[in-house]
């Protein structure tokens, strides 16, 4: 059952497009924010990342399995991160998630329209 979480997370992150809409700067808040998330995910980022890569070579099935095992590992470590910005900054409203959202588009691209993972770690 983890194993289909996680490639059903693995699923949505790797469809996620681009965004070539400029935004503003976010306020000092959800900079600092989006700036902590950006680090408590960007493992997690660079490993599905590898696993896209991997999943092309249908004679890498086992490499990719083991992938899936270190991503589930990893994304254990993103929801105890984000639980620890949680407690740091205290209740995230949605107006919070949209503007850190908007920053993490300006300063960390590689979780560039991921508001389905901002909002599952850092949402309500």
């Amino acid at each position: 059952m983890k194993q289909l979480i996680v490639i059903v997370f693995l699923a949505l992150f790797l469809s996620c497009g681009d965004n070539d809409q400029k935004t503003p700067p976010a306020s000092p808040r959800a900079a600092q924010i989006a700036n902590a998330f950006c680090q408590c995910t960007a493992r997690l980022a660079v490993l599905n990342e590898e696993a896209k890569a991997i999943q092309k070579d249908t004679t890498a099935v086992a490499r990719f399995e083991e992938q899936l095992r270190t991503i589930e590992q990893e994304y254990s470590r993103a929801q105890e991160c984000a639980g620890r910005l949680r407690e740091r900054f205290g209740q995230i409203n949605a107006e919070d998630l949209k503007q850190i959202d908007q920053e993490l588009s300006r300063t960390c691209t590689k979780l560039e329209n991921r508001t389905d993972l901002l909002h599952e770690l850092l949402g309500q």
